[in-house]
């Protein structure tokens, strides 16, 4: 059986205890419902329980109209027969390109934007295009028209105008809040030099502690939250009264771990508690942290799929139980291989020698980019340079790689 909550709200209750898509097709009470749903089609359901294993429509709130079942729940009514002999669903794949307007564009962007929009293209999907400007500190305007460029340059195109993320700031603000009063996070007023004290006063008393996992962003370790401030204060006026100090607001992180299904690495198992701890959703200049921003930008811009390097696999997780806080979809997750240099380190925008606008200028062309970034995706391309929609043609995911890719110390070589 559904659950009552699902039966009551759900327009598509008849059709999914008919077990018939016919039923669903002629009648014109759940025909508005489904619109944006192809039919018929087929996803393959695999043996696993996993909740990633069910075919995306079935998890997808935004396409059924109504909020999404809870795991478990939505397992147990596939498994018990509820949804048998229906042909499942399969909604419209929307990736997302997001970049930040903190610096150029360099090769390991243009590996996973192109890689993102080749995975999204070959499954007839559209692209969302967003500018997570979110980051005031470091952002520059005068990056978002050089991105643009470059992507344009590249042979990448994207499905209406370009999304800014900070004019959807009250909107995350709010966001915050919502969870708040839902009681799954609190108010915090811990400085970052609270923080670094109780983490200096932790691994004093214990060196073991220097063995969590590294921030994937930063490369810096992180020492997971202590809970200063659970349960200390009733909402963020009383804390910023008591404390006479700016609050923010942490998510409750639950025991245990968190587990999803990466295209490329496979099952992943991460204890974010164990990890990081309860972490901040809104900082306490009341600026949308990115755990928080980015989940509710998906949810907005409705992607399907999620494409980016592999070392946002930790936050993938964290970025999950904030999702599940709103009791809201979770998109497909493919992470990649990071480009690094000769010593291992990944890219970063300070490497200007490898920046798109600098490789353009010394004559490399964008043909001989693509084709490297397809040889380095698995890809195989006939020649040395190559159109971004041609590789499209022959993409297949299952040939991406694992392993990070490490770039000569004469990068240009590559394109020679």
């Amino acid at each position: 059986m559904l659950p009552d909550r699902f039966s009551r709200i759900y327009p598509l209750r008849k059709w999914m205890l008919a077990h018939s898509t016919d039923k669903v097709r002629d009648d014109p009470r759940t025909r508005p419902c489904i619109s944006k749903v192809v039919l018929p089609c087929v996803i393959g359901i695999e043996t696993s329980s996993s909740f990633y294993s069910l075919p995306l429509a079935l998890r997808t709130r935004r396409t059924l109209q109504a909020p999404c079942l809870p795991r478990k729940s939505l397992f147990n009514s596939l498994e018990s027969g509820a949804l048998s002999g229906h042909t499942p669903l399969m909604v419209e794949v929307k990736g997302r390109i997001a970049p930040s307007p903190t610096g150029d564009l360099h090769l390991g962007h243009a590996f996973a934007f192109l890689v993102a929009w080749w995975n999204a293209r070959s499954q007839g999907g559209k692209i969302v295009l967003r500018i997570e400007d979110i980051d005031g500190v470091r952002v520059h305007s005068s990056y978002i028209k050089s991105i643009l460029y470059d992507l344009q340059w590249l042979g990448i195109s994207w499905d209406g105008p370009p999304i800014i993320q900070s004019m959807r700031k009250q909107t995350l603000v709010n966001a915050a809040f919502e969870i708040l009063e839902l009681e799954k996070a609190y108010p915090c007023v811990c400085s970052r030099r609270d923080l670094s004290r109780d983490a200096a006063q932790l691994l004093s008393n214990n060196p073991s502690e220097n063995n969590v996992s590294s921030a994937p962003q930063q490369g810096v370790r992180e020492i997971p939250y202590p809970g200063t401030c659970k349960d200390k204060f009733l909402d963020v006026k009383s804390a910023e009264k008591h404390s006479r100090a700016e609050a923010g607001i942490r998510l409750k992180t639950p025991e245990g771990w968190v587990e999803f299904n990466d295209l490329n690495y496979g099952v992943q198992k991460i204890d974010v508690k164990n990890q990081v701890g309860d972490f901040l959703i809104l900082r306490r200049n009341k600026t949308p942290a990115y755990q928080l921003a980015i989940v509710v930008d998906d949810q907005m811009d409705q992607v399907t799929e999620v494409v980016r390097g592999r070392d946002l696999i930790d936050s993938t997780a964290r970025q999950i139980l904030v999702a599940e806080a709103f009791n809201y979809s979770i998109p497909a997750y493919l992470h990649l291989p990071l480009i690094c240099d000769q010593d291992g380190k990944r890219l970063a925008k300070r490497d200007d020698a490898l920046s798109l606008e600098r490789l353009r200028s010394q004559g490399v062309t964008k043909e001989a980019i693509v084709a490297w970034a397809a040889r380095s995706a698995g890809q195989v391309t006939p020649g040395e340079e190559i159109s971004a929609s041609k590789v499209l043609q022959s993409y297949q995911r299952t040939l991406l790689p694992r392993e990070d890719i490490i770039l000569p110390e004469n990068s240009f070589s590559l394109f020679e």
